[in-house]
């Protein structure tokens, strides 16, 4: 059964956030959820306010309607129920409030765009929504497609990764698709405790890919499974091209305060040099 369904959608006036948008939208559709559309204005502070005149704020709230109103009939021609939500402040504190005041299941937002004005406006955004986000995210590349049918799931044996696996099953499952499990050991050759190290995580790996074979069999998804050696983020990218995979499913690492911003190196990496999109499962 699937487990998503209300998505909040995150919008903005660029043609990464757009293309995310209906990605999101058909999505929604797919899974007979609900969809809120989200765009945040930016707010403004102290002294700002008495030069906030009523065009000046009609002005800065018209590129944020436009693409909510542009969301609101793509839904309605997809037959998704649908409402929008215009707040005002930083965007990632505002996705992330409205994702748990709504209790939505899923937050769709567009990843970061090669064009670097994009990349300079969503960049800190989408990973900052990862980072504080208690749901899980799905990042979508702009010109890419979300496919359940063939999902790269990457795994370092930890509870985060357990539950990104039951994740991926679970949409695996729903959608007929099946799943390519990769767990990366990513260890210098330099290592003075190399031969010992590598023992233990591949033991490690093959356990955790032995558990996802078993969510698999359960749930009658055809899972393949693979141990490599090497840059964890390169590996990971090189299995989705490989493939052609429709996602990639990541576990984020529970952190608290400051600490959450950093995500793992590994998630950060794919999210910035994938094309492909990608889930990651709190």
């Amino acid at each position: 059964m699937n487990t998503h369904k209300k998505l909040l959608i995150a919008v903005a006036d660029t043609p990464s956030s757009r293309h995310a948008g209906g990605q999101g939208i058909a999505l929604a559709a797919s899974m007979g959820a609900s969809a809120i559309g989200i765009s945040v204005c930016p707010g403004f502070e102290g002294n700002m306010y008495r030069l906030y005149t009523r065009d000046m704020r009609e002005n800065i709230e018209e590129p944020h309607k436009k693409v909510l109103n542009e969301l609101k009939e793509q839904a309605s021609r997809a037959g998704v129920t649908y409402r929008s939500v215009m707040p005002e402040g930083h965007a990632f504190e505002a996705i992330v409030d409205e994702a748990e005041a709504q209790c939505a299941d899923l937050i769709v937002i567009g990843g970061v765009s090669r064009s670097r004005i994009e990349r300079s406006l969503l960049g800190t955004t989408v990973e900052r929504v990862i980072g504080y986000a208690h749901r899980d995210v799905l990042v979508i590349p702009e010109g890419s497609e979300v496919s359940f049918n063939n999902i790269v799931l990457a795994t370092d044996g930890s509870r985060y990764s357990e539950k990104a696996a039951e994740r991926a099953v679970a949409l695996a499952r729903a959608y007929g698709g099946s799943i390519n499990a990769i767990f990366a050991i990513d260890v210098p050759s330099d290592y003075y405790l190399w031969d010992k190290v590598m023992d233990d995580m591949t033991s490690t790996g093959r356990a955790a890919l032995d558990r996802i074979t078993e969510l698999g069999n359960a749930a009658d998804v055809p899972v393949a499974t693979a141990i490599h050696n090497g840059d964890a983020t390169e590996l990971i990218i090189e299995e989705a091209e490989t493939c052609n995979a429709g996602l990639i499913v990541l576990g984020s690492h529970g952190r608290t305060g400051l600490r959450r911003l950093m995500m793992g190196s590994v998630a950060a990496g794919v999210l910035r040099s994938n094309k492909r999109p990608v889930l990651v499962v709190p």
